[in-house]
């Protein structure tokens, strides 16, 4: 979703560079996740990881510290692309003028007040996140899927080349795939909706517990 923004920003703009920008960061992300999931399992034994894994930890550390900490500076950076989409998306459906700084300020912080809003009243918003969550198989598989399907079609109406005989066997893979993902995903989570939690842990990462759990 970010990838039009981040490619649109950047100052010398190529298409390789963006994509080998594109695979690090894919592999960096990978390679964190990786490991957090590893000793999240190591640490609470397999189907008890929490899906906010801080929320597993009960003890103030330092360590505990540094990883909320961290996960705020993480969003108060990602907080603001997110945004650039979401309300130019918003304001390209009415039709709005973009070039109006006033109708981008007043949306901004109308996005932002809501958000802060929720944060703070809503205490646990991660079926809605999980839900959510489903749409990303669309976005890896299934949109790419189809948009190589079409480029492939429109230059190849009548698949005369072997290589787009291939592509289009990839683009037919590429959206099973993620019509395949989406719906596995989508029935855990609807199955995680309805199944009643053994044990409540305590939300150390949450507005009003942020200051207790902070070591002193």
């Amino acid at each position: 979703m970010t990838a039009i923004p981040t490619y649109a920003c950047m100052k010398d703009r190529h298409l390789g560079k963006f994509t080998l920008c594109a695979v690090i960061s894919m592999l960096i992300c990978f390679g964190t996740y990786s490991i957090v999931g590893y000793f999240g399992y190591l640490t609470f034994g397999s189907g008890k990881v929490p899906s906010d894994i801080l929320q597993g930890y009960t003890e103030k550390s330092t360590v505990l510290t540094v990883a909320i900490i961290a996960i705020a500076v993480k969003n108060f950076t990602t907080y603001p692309i997110v945004l650039y989409c979401g309300r130019d998306a918003l304001l390209g459906i009415f039709n709005v003028n973009l070039d109006r700084i006033g109708v981008r300020v007043i949306v901004t912080l109308i996005w932002f007040v809501s958000s802060l809003v929720i944060a703070i009243l809503v205490p646990d918003i991660s079926p809605v996140i999980n839900l959510l969550g489903t749409l990303s198989a669309i976005f890896i598989f299934v949109l790419p899927g189809i948009c190589l399907l079409q480029n492939i079609l429109l230059k190849d109406p009548e698949l005369y080349l072997n290589k787009n005989r291939l592509l289009i066997v990839f683009a037919i893979l590429l959206i099973t795939l993620g019509a395949f993902v989406c719906g596995v995903v989508f029935m855990q989570t609807l199955q995680d909706l309805y199944k009643t939690p053994s044990k409540s842990l305590p939300l150390v990462t949450g507005f009003r517990q942020f200051k207790e759990s902070l070591c002193v």
